[in-house]
């Protein structure tokens, strides 16, 4: 019943404004990126029990935000990758003359702003109930801890491995990403993502003027 009370009241923000920044503390791993590259990057963790009830939260919140997503964004849908994949490359081979242009972020949870995901979280109504508690663990700047010794702070991006991160580092791009699929969609075409991986196909005309205001927006 004492962590039930206590789940509740951590995502209704009803818990002191300190324990938010002490308990969102994240632990940090070096971890090689691949063998190839031979680099180094920490990879962030946060607490075992922080991340349960971000889970619960996020799968109370799924359809949600497959309604609000979709079909652009295809990181929260059933199958998603099964659809992203087969979608793009049966389009393209409907339409010969057309391209599919792949590309993605890097580095991309760790970097996305955190005002911009509350912001268009607040002008969408069908999200506009998980604002605050994005807040609570968005608001306050995350310590970067090793060893039991805090070596930085984090201002922005999402933690890689939480559970809403993917959906909350989404919501950032989202209005872009569907005014990129309208204009795809216009000449026969569509945009569609999996969290920062972005496909676009259609005519090579269209196609890259378009990417390259998209990217600037972003």
């Amino acid at each position: 019943g004492r962590l039930e009370d206590f789940g509740m009241r951590y995502m209704a923000g009803e818990l002191p404004v300190w324990w938010y920044k002490v308990w969102c503390t994240v632990t940090t791993v070096p971890l090689y990126k691949t063998a190839a590259q031979a680099t180094v990057r920490p990879i962030g963790i946060k607490p075992c029990l922080a991340r349960v009830i971000h889970k619960l939260v996020t799968r109370q919140s799924r359809q949600a935000f497959i309604e609000y997503f979709e079909p652009q964004q295809l990181a929260m849908s059933p199958s998603g990758p099964h659809q992203l994949v087969n979608g793009m490359k049966m389009l393209g081979e409907a339409n010969p003359t057309f391209i599919t242009l792949k590309s993605d972020i890097k580095n991309a949870f760790p970097s996305v702003s955190r005002s911009r995901i509350l912001n268009v979280m607040a002008d969408e109504q069908q999200l506009q109930h998980l604002v605050w508690h994005a807040a609570q663990i968005l608001a306050p700047s995350s310590a970067l801890e090793h060893g039991g010794h805090v070596w930085g702070e984090a201002g922005e991006g999402t933690t890689q491995g939480d559970p809403p991160a993917g959906a909350l580092f989404s919501v950032a791009w989202h209005p872009q990403l569907r005014e990129l699929d309208a204009k795809m969609v216009a000449v026969g075409g569509a945009a569609r993502a999996g969290m920062d991986d972005l496909y676009v196909c259609g005519p090579p005309e269209v196609v890259f003027p378009a990417v390259e205001v998209f990217w600037a927006e972003v």
